[in-house]
């Protein structure tokens, strides 16, 4: 049986600060120093922040790096504009806003998943960052062909997160199959459960808003794809070729085809998640970018 929404409140409380935003409330954890290059890290589909915190986040504050995660808008503890809050462009703008009430100027923006979606409008609408990492990224349209996220149709796109999120709830193994299909053919690190709190996508709304993003990407997409050859920051992007959840080759390869300055690379016998897998590959993709 689901939690009611109060009691995953309770035991998933928020583990970082918030700033306002368009007038909505917007969380975020930040580390490193004050004064390092600021990295802002932008999660997933039916995720939070936590994701960015497990392991990447701590790394890049390690390295000096000033390491913003937020929870998008709609997810994890962050409110969502009562308009077109599934819209990419929309979530980047509060993201902006908010970045810039912490004193964000110039960052490296990275995005995972969904989170590409935000990374490549980001650079859209703001040309004077430092540049974007897009980590199997879902950043193109894909209803021309089979996949959004492994060959499963946009109709079906809900049934299968929904599907996703229950199965981690209700399995045995408290989630582990669940995360094992996402990480595969790598394993989850020990520990990311826990830190990751997934019951909170289970709340109806967030529930209704991680739906909404999923169904409506693609649409979303085939806008704003088509200003990427405009982009005027450097793009970082990395996608495993053994990613079950996002086909590098409608996603990565297509938008590396299309940014002018791009640099693609493929990840042998690697799946969707390499941020976990080879996080340092990732740091120093984002190293790269806060140098210029």
């Amino acid at each position: 049986m689901i939690p009611s929404p109060s009691r995953i409140e309770a035991q998933n409380p928020p583990v970082g600060r918030f700033v306002e935003a368009q007038g909505l409330r917007v969380h975020y954890v930040e580390m490193g120093p004050p004064d390092g290059v600021p990295v802002v890290l932008v999660h997933g589909a039916t995720g939070n922040l936590n994701d960015m915190t497990f392991d990447l986040a701590p790394r890049l504050a390690g390295a000096g790096l000033r390491a913003i995660a937020f929870d998008r808008p709609g997810l994890g503890w962050s409110e969502r504009p009562a308009r077109e809050g599934w819209r990419p462009a929309v979530q980047t703008a509060v993201l902006r806003e908010a970045a810039a009430r912490l004193g964000v100027a110039r960052p490296v923006v990275l995005g995972h998943s969904w989170g590409g979606a935000v990374a490549t409008a980001w650079a859209l609408q703001d040309p004077g960052i430092r540049g974007a990492v897009v980590i199997s990224g879902a950043t193109m349209p894909w209803s021309d062909g089979d996949d959004w996220l492994t060959g499963l149709k946009t109709s079906k796109a809900a049934a299968w997160v929904g599907a996703g999120v229950f199965r981690l709830m209700a399995e045995r193994d408290g989630g582990a199959s669940a995360a094992a299909r996402i990480f595969r053919p790598q394993q989850p690190p020990e520990g990311y459960l826990d830190h990751l709190q997934p019951e909170l996508v289970l709340r109806p709304e967030t529930f209704r808003n991680n739906t909404e993003d999923i169904e409506r990407l693609d649409g979303a997409l085939a806008v704003q794809s088509r200003a990427y050859p405009d982009l005027v920051p450097p793009l970082e992007i990395l996608h495993g070729l053994a990613d079950e959840i996002v086909s590098a080759q409608i996603h990565s390869v297509a938008l590396a085809e299309l940014a002018p300055r791009s640099e693609l690379t493929l990840l042998t016998g690697v799946g969707h998640m390499p941020h976990h897998d080879d996080p340092e590959r990732v740091c120093r993709s984002v190293e790269r970018l806060a140098e210029n």
